[in-house]
C-alpha cells in the first residue's frame, strides 16, 4: 500500500538499533538548498561539518577527514548546473577548519565550497589553499571574508562515511525544511529530497578501501516524516553494507 504523504506518518519496520552514523541536512532561512541549475552571478555554498567519536587523537587521521569532507563538498557542486548564458562553474574554498579534543574525544572538520557561475568579465573569487600535511598535526580555522547567503548545510554526527570489508551500518538521513505551513501539507516533495539526499550520501561511503571486489548496496528500512509549526522533518533509516562479490 502507497504511504500517505498528506499527513505526518512512517513507513517501514521498526529500527533495529540507534544509528551509528547520523547525517542532518538543514535548509532554513540561513541555509537554502542549492538548485540543481545555478543562478548567473550569484555564489552558493555547500558547508560539510564531519564530527566523530575518537579514542586517541594522536593516531585519528584529520588529513583524511578534511580529504572526506572536502570532496563530499565537490560532489555534491558537480549535481549542479549553470544556466547556457554564463561561464562554467567556478569553485573555490571559502572556509576549513579542523579540531580533535582529547578531552571531549571528539574530532570536527568543516569544509565550505563556494561555487559561481559568472557572468562575463565578473571577478572569481579565490579561495584557500588545501592545507599541507604538517597544517594537520594541530587546529586550525581558516575563513575567507564572505557573505554566505544561499549556503546547504551537510552534518554527520558519529562514525565517518567508511566501512570495512564484509560489513555494514545502519545511518541516519534527516532533511529539515521551512513550510509556510503545517495545514494541510503535502509531504511528497519533502520526502523526495530527503530520499536525494540519502541517494547522495550513500555515493559517499567508501566501501572496504583496501580490498578488492567489495560491492555497496543499501536498503531502506523506514520512513518518517512530520511538521511541527512551520519545521518539516524527513528521517531516511537505511542500512548500507559492504559485500565481497
Amino acid at each position: 500500500m502507497p504511504a500517505d504523504f498528506s499527513k505526518p506518518g512512517n513507513d517501514g519496520g521498526k529500527v533495529p538499533e540507534e544509528p551509528e552514523t547520523v547525517v542532518k541536512v538543514h535548509v532554513s532561512d540561513n541555509s537554502k538548498a542549492l538548485p540543481k541549475v545555478l543562478e548567473c552571478g550569484k555564489p552558493g555554498y555547500v558547508r560539510i561539518v564531519l564530527s566523530e567519536p575518537v579514542t586517541d587523537c594522536t593516531t585519528y587521521s584529520l588529513e583524511s577527514a578534511y580529504t572526506n569532507a572536502y570532496y563530499m563538498a565537490r560532489n555534491r557542486i558537480a549535481e549542479l548546473e549553470c544556466p547556457a548564458d554564463c561561464s562554467p562553474p567556478h569553485e573555490w574554498t571559502s572556509l576549513h577548519s579542523w579540531e580533535c579534543s582529547a578531552s571531549t574525544k571528539d574530532a570536527r572538520v568543516v569544509v565550505v565550497r563556494g561555487v559561481l557561475c559568472p557572468r562575463a568579465g565578473q571577478a572569481r573569487p579565490r579561495g584557500l589553499a588545501r592545507p599541507s600535511t604538517e597544517d594537520f598535526k594541530g587546529s586550525s580555522f581558516e575563513d575567507v571574508d564572505e557573505e554566505r547567503k544561499q549556503m546547504e548545510v551537510w552534518r554527520q554526527e558519529g562514525r565517518g562515511p567508511y566501512l570495512r570489508c564484509p560489513a555494514s551500518r545502519l545511518f541516519r538521513i534527516e532533511f529539515e525544511a521551512d513550510a509556510p505551513s503545517c495545514d494541510g501539507l503535502d509531504y511528497t516533495p519533502y520526502v523526495g529530497e530527503a530520499e536525494a539526499r540519502a541517494d547522495f550520501y550513500f555515493g559517499q561511503i567508501l566501501c572496504g578501501v583496501f580490498t578488492q571486489g567489495c560491492a555497496k548496496h543499501k536498503h531502506v528500512v523506514r520512513r518518517e516524516w512530520l511538521c511541527v509549526g512551520t519545521r518539516v522533518t524527513v528521517r531516511v533509516y537505511m542500512v548500507v553494507a559492504c559485500q565481497r562479490d
